[in-house]
């Protein structure tokens, strides 16, 4: 009683635990997840029943990690006590251990416990945590090569839900889960919520997961580019390392070295920062890719054994698909396709280690060239054959466009190639000007020098400003032979250091020294440095100098 002078002493409170609870989750909804971890934290304190306390810990710990505070995450998972869990939180207990404390990767071994995690969790109505639930595990069914029958049990607890068809988390999950089976019409629905303008960053984030791993990469690119800045603005550096490293992978596997090369470096950065070692090497291995694109060999080949010395051992088996990536597209800008052919067709081998049934939409492109340039044809007729019935289940973008450039090739007539150029490769520069590129040699080979030039040229130009250097000194020197000469024009990727590129970049865009810092995390005097160290690097003097080499440049 407010008469007695006295104040109550503080103490559990489950119902005030719960009232803190309920603002932590619309917290999270709204992506406030500073807001969201002190209200779960001071929930953990008033919570008088052990399971419900040990519930809102992993919640906590979630929301820390997002933060990119691994070390609280760690600490909250500490807290909690094994035997006051319920059996659904129990099971996803171990997933944040293994998440957090890199306790060993189970593989597909506990994907079914998984499943029954997430339907548990709907059955009680906690619909929310269900659906992050099953999120998690689509970015883990990726790198898993699941079972048939694993993939149809998530499927089935997928469906149950009311909202499948309409929420973007679910829907990406959905994508992730089952990339060729529900491809097709998980690529309508992405195309459809793209027209949303009321999608956060976390959705925004998810369809390009899900974009990405049905090899839309050209949508991934676009949902990475908004969830990127929406989540620098939020401060969730965690998530953004994780974020980052997913565009590597886009931009990469887009052929893009300009956009992978500064993605990968700042992610493997937070990555390393935020205490995320896994999401570390991955940054890393994408970094080794788009080295491999810019013809650095040593740096590629470097990254490759790195992420082999730590994915063989711990038994990461599919993700070694991302190391033959590398080789294999080392060994094409290094000129030895029989070599990027052999490392590169261990990704579409079932009995080999590296096997990885969507990565082969993505480097199914390097594939049909080693092949060609190392006359095997007739195996890649093989691959094609194989993959185009599959094509046409899932409805892979990527695949779609490696397949017509494999068909190119292997057809060897002047109206396939022009059919495959016809179609809509906007959102593909470098596969179109690989394509134009094999089309202008076969030009120069039946004698039509003239009428191969302007492809030639276009190629080179494409692979200039994508940082592709080797595959534009090869289009440079099939374009000579025609009897043309084409002057390789600044590489700005190729002579600034990742963060140099990505401050040229952000100052070429017009942002000031105070917001390329805010940017990136970084001082204003250290934007101020790189811009001393770049200017004589590219040659120039001014941000408007630099604005129009970087236009020019893309």
């Amino acid at each position: 009683m407010c008469g007695t002078g006295q104040r109550r002493r503080p103490g559990p409170d489950e119902a005030l635990a719960r009232e803190l609870a309920e603002t932590a989750t619309r917290a999270g909804n709204r992506q406030a997840a500073g807001v969201a971890l002190a209200a779960f934290e001071r929930a953990v304190q008033l919570s008088e029943d052990p399971a419900e306390r040990g519930r809102r810990l992993l919640a906590a710990s979630e929301v820390a990690s997002q933060l990119g505070d691994i070390g609280a995450a760690r600490r909250l998972l500490g807290e909690v006590v094994d035997e006051h869990l319920r059996p659904a939180d129990q099971a996803w207990l171990s997933y944040l251990r293994e998440t957090f404390f890199v306790t060993g990767w189970s593989g597909t071994a506990r994907l079914a416990v998984y499943a029954e995690l997430v339907d548990a969790l709907r059955r009680e109505g906690d619909l929310r945590r269900a659906a992050d639930a099953l999120h998690a595990m689509g970015l883990r069914f990726f790198w898993s090569n699941a079972e048939p029958e694993t993939i149809q049990l998530y499927l089935d607890v997928a469906d149950q839900f009311d909202a499948v068809e309409e929420d973007p988390r679910l829907v990406a999950t959905v994508a992730m889960i089952a990339p060729i089976e529900r491809g097709a019409v998980s690529l309508e629905r992405i195309t459809q919520l793209r027209t949303r303008f009321d999608l956060n960053p976390a959705e925004l984030h998810a369809l390009g997961l899900a974009s990405g791993a049905i090899g839309a990469l050209d949508m991934a690119a676009q949902f990475y580019a908004a969830a990127a800045a929406g989540v620098r603005a939020q401060g969730r550096i965690g998530v953004l390392a994780q974020l980052l490293t997913s565009q590597a992978f886009t931009a990469a596997n887009l052929g893009d070295a300009r956009v992978a090369v500064p993605a990968a470096a700042e992610a493997a950065s937070l990555a390393t920062e935020t205490g995320q070692p896994a999401w570390a090497l991955t940054a890393r291995l994408m970094l080794g890719h788009a080295e491999a694109l810019r013809g650095d060999g040593a740096a590629a080949r470097q990254a490759a054994d790195l992420g082999e010395s730590i994915l063989l051992p711990s038994g990461r088996l599919p993700m070694l698909a991302l190391v033959q990536t590398i080789r294999g597209v080392e060994a094409l800008a290094g000129g030895r396709p029989e070599d990027g052919y052999r490392q590169l067709h261990r990704i579409f081998d079932p009995g080999d280690v590296s096997y990885h049934p969507q990565m082969r939409f993505v480097t199914l492109g390097h594939l049909a060239e080693a092949a060609a340039r190392s006359g095997q044809e007739g195996a890649l007729r093989a691959i094609v054959t194989q993959l185009s019935p599959v094509a046409r289940e899932c409805g892979s973008p990527a695949l779609a466009v490696a397949l017509r450039y494999a068909g190119a090739l292997l057809a060897n007539d002047a109206a396939v190639f022009e059919l495959a150029l016809d179609a809509d490769l906007s959102g593909w520069p470098f596969e179109r000007a690989r394509l134009q590129h094999a089309y202008g040699v076969w030009l120069r080979r039946q004698r039509r020098a003239a009428e191969s030039r302007p492809l030639l040229r276009s190629a080179a130009a494409t692979f200039d400003a994508l940082g592709a250097v080797p595959w534009a000194d090869r289009s440079r020197a099939e374009l000579r032979a025609s009897g043309e000469s084409l002057r390789r024009s600044v590489d700005a990727a190729g002579v600034l250091t990742p963060q140099e590129l990505q401050v040229a970049r952000l100052a070429a865009e017009g942002l000031s020294n105070k917001e390329i810092a805010e940017r990136l995390f970084l001082s204003p005097r250290t934007i101020t440095t790189h811009l001393y160290r770049i200017y004589p690097k590219l040659g120039i003097k001014s941000r408007g100098e630099l604005a129009r080499l970087m236009a020019d440049s893309t």
